[in-house]
């Protein structure tokens, strides 16, 4: 699974590249929720390692990019 975007709200909003039911929710460290669509709504995950793991390499991405742009 792969991080598309992150939107940083209460929580963290994040959509991946799955193809089905790509959006979660990042409420703390290792609590996360998934949207499991209108008739089941958001579902809590208990082992979120493989999440975690994606999140992490998301931000150290945008860490990286971010250092890599020149200031305007």
């Amino acid at each position: 699974m792969k991080i598309i975007s992150v939107t940083k709200k209460a929580f963290e909003e994040i959509t991946t590249d799955e193809k089905y039911a790509p959006l979660y929710r990042r409420l703390e460290p290792e609590r996360w929720e998934h949207w499991m669509g209108e008739h089941h709504g958001w579902i809590s995950y208990r082992f979120t390692d493989f999440l975690e793991k994606a999140y992490d390499e998301w931000v150290r991405k945008e860490r990286d990019a971010k250092a890599t742009t020149p200031d305007k």
